[in-house]
């Protein structure tokens, strides 16, 4: 059985990265106990999001070597004690031996993460990718064995905004890469206009903030997911 993150998170109230204010740092619904790589003090509150300056030529957001270098990130699990769920960002974990994002995943139910270019220092700060037609990554996903993988229809990518905290659609990775379970590294691209349908269609393409994975399965699941090189491309 497979769901993706919109569903997931009306079903479960909790979500990889929809956020929530909570004790003044964005969080997913139900997040207390996340495993977090979060400011330590309260980003500014109140305001309104607004357009953000728009995309710089070459379209990189974080890649761990400068760009998105205030990124912070968080990682969740719905089924504690019997999950667990952790984020870090690495030195030689990335593509070629670059610095990465290495995320570990254990348990059944959703078990996810989000990466926040802006370190939640604000409330509303944003990009502006309005001008740019697709997301792009590197991702590698390793699982434990062949029976703790997850299944590629329960394995969603999806981004956040800051105007009004939505949340785009969540794609499965079974529409995108159907072979991002061989253990390799791979450049995903997302279209823009996939990411606006559906429960996506409120999304705000002018105020991105937050890139995010997330899981769900009936069973456990034990598994790595690298990622490198976030981007928007014309």
């Amino acid at each position: 059985m497979t769901r993706d993150f919109a569903s997931s998170l009306a079903l479960t109230s909790v979500f990889v990265a929809l956020p929530l204010m909570l004790g003044g740092c964005l969080r997913p619904p139900g997040s207390a106990g996340a495993a977090a790589v979060a400011p330590a003090a309260a980003p500014a509150a109140g305001g309104d999001a607004v357009a953000g300056p728009p995309l710089a030529e070459g379209g990189t957001i974080w890649d761990g070597e400068g760009a998105g270098a205030a990124a912070k990130g968080w990682a969740d699990c719905d089924k504690k004690p019997d999950c667990k769920a952790t984020l870090d960002a690495l030195p030689g974990v990335g593509k070629d031996g670059s610095a990465g994002l290495k995320f570990v995943g254990e348990g059944p139910g959703f078990v996810g993460f989000g990466w926040n270019k802006f370190g939640w220092y604000t409330e509303t700060a944003g990009t502006d990718v309005s001008a740019q037609k697709q997301l792009s990554f590197w991702v590698k996903l390793v699982p434990a064995s062949a029976e703790q993988a997850p299944d590629l229809g329960g394995v969603t990518v999806s981004l956040g905004c800051s105007k009004d905290k939505k949340s785009s659609a969540s794609v499965p990775f079974n529409e995108i890469d159907k072979e991002a379970l061989d253990g390799q590294w791979h450049k995903v691209t997302v279209p823009l206009t996939v990411l606006r349908k559906g429960d996506g269609k409120a999304f705000d393409l002018k105020t991105v903030w937050e890139f995010r994975i997330g899981t769900w399965a009936t069973t456990p699941r034990k598994f790595e997911i690298y990622v490198d090189d976030i981007a928007f491309e014309k």
